[in-house]
């Protein structure tokens, strides 16, 4: 499997999981107006999960950006993702701290 194929097919996956992202948070809001008792808890972790994945979305995506720039050979805008890709996981570290 080249890595272009890979970052293609990356890209195709994240389109998905960006429907799962929105579909879980507009569930899981839905579903916290609605619904009480121990039902409610599925309507937190709906919430939680979408917005975890509202974090996975955008590092997979420059993931699949520093692929496609190494595999082309255009080095300095794969260090630039690879740059990017550093930001964003002290980023969230330093926020779940």
């Amino acid at each position: 499997m080249t890595t272009i194929y890979a970052a293609e097919r990356l890209r195709s996956w994240l389109r998905i999981l960006l429907a799962a992202t929105s579909a879980c948070l507009g569930l899981g809001l839905v579903m916290s107006f609605l619904v009480t008792g121990p039902v409610a808890q599925v309507a937190t972790a709906l919430v939680w999960t979408g917005l975890a994945l509202l974090v996975l979305v955008p590092l997979l995506n420059v993931v699949s950006v520093f692929a496609e720039e190494w595999s082309a050979g255009r080095r300095a805008f794969a260090w630039a993702a690879a740059g990017v890709i550093l930001l964003l996981i002290t980023t969230t570290i330093y926020k779940l701290r």
